[in-house]
């Protein structure tokens, strides 16, 4: 009988541990909320690297732009050869390399990870549970999408609080990480940055 206590109360302790160990501070929280909040305007050079359990990594290395609410453009400069925008209502997305073209409505694609934290982070903990990420002393985050999704976001914030690093891993062992540099706030953007090609 005293082992069967023995072994609850560890059993007790160790998910209390594990579930204090995944909530993040109040000020932590704050720091990530205050983060994304600030970026209603700006861009950055990215560096991305696309991985999956079945091929070899692939890179690629570009510019994004957004502006909320609801507009943001990916141009890719090395790698590949394509751009993406989203004005509002339509993704449009170019990839000259396929010489392909696509436009889907903004609506059907709104809860994509990157869509939903970059155009939509604002209102963070309405879209995310946040928890600690893989440091508990870094500004390190885990964002898991409330409502359902087949991925997790891992976020990483550099000294000022701006986004260095972004993991986006899906259930299926298939994932993109993100590195930002140089991220610059904007007043505005020229009028045709977010239109869309007739």
């Amino acid at each position: 009988m005293l082992l069967f206590r023995f072994c609850l109360l560890a059993c007790v302790f160790l998910f209390t541990c594990s579930v204090s160990l995944a909530q993040v501070t109040p000020q932590k929280l704050a720091c990530l909320t205050q983060a994304l909040a600030d970026l209603n305007r700006f861009e950055t050079h990215f560096k991305q690297e696309t991985y999956s359990d079945f091929f070899d990594p692939t890179l690629a290395m570009g510019l994004l732009k957004v502006a909320r609410p609801g507009k943001m453009r990916m141009d890719y400069l090395e790698g590949e050869r394509k751009s993406m925008i989203w004005d509002g209502e339509t993704c449009y997305e170019r990839d000259d390399m396929a010489d392909t073209a696509t436009r889907t409505p903004q609506e059907e694609i709104k809860d994509q990870p990157l869509v939903r934290l970059l155009l939509y982070g604002e209102s963070l903990t309405t879209h995310f549970q946040v928890r600690n990420g893989k440091s508990l002393e870094a500004k390190s985050y885990q964002l898991i999408p409330r409502g359902g999704g087949e991925y997790i976001i891992y976020i990483e914030l550099d000294q000022q609080c701006r986004p260095m690093f972004l993991d986006i891993q899906f259930e299926d062992g298939e994932g993109t990480r993100f590195w930002f540099k140089d991220i610059t706030k904007k007043d505005g953007f020229p009028d045709d940055t977010f239109v869309i090609p007739k």
